[in-house]
């Protein structure tokens, strides 16, 4: 596993606690600015944060990453879903 999910609300990473700890294999970044949802829709409004956010992904410590993509592989058999041996392929 090479990629690592980056979540936009902090409330993502609560989405799946059954399967995975998001905070042990994502990067959290708060997208909200504080507020339940986005403020606006003004992509221009975002320009700065989203530069922001690519400076830091760029500069996110390699150590780091690899800790959080061995923390994704460890997520993936949790994550696996398969229908039934008995069930018909639908």
């Amino acid at each position: 596993v090479g990629c690592v999910p980056v979540l936009f609300h902090p409330l993502q990473a609560k989405l799946w606690t059954n399967n995975w700890n998001a905070s042990s294999a994502a990067l959290v970044v708060d997208w909200t600015g504080g507020a339940p949802r986005p403020r606006g829709r003004d992509p221009a409004a975002y320009a700065d944060a989203a530069t922001r956010l690519i400076q830091r992904l760029v500069q996110f410590p390699e150590a780091d990453l690899r800790q959080l993509q061995r923390g994704a592989a460890a997520a993936v058999p949790s994550m696996i879903y398969a229908l039934s041996a008995n069930r018909p392929n639908v």
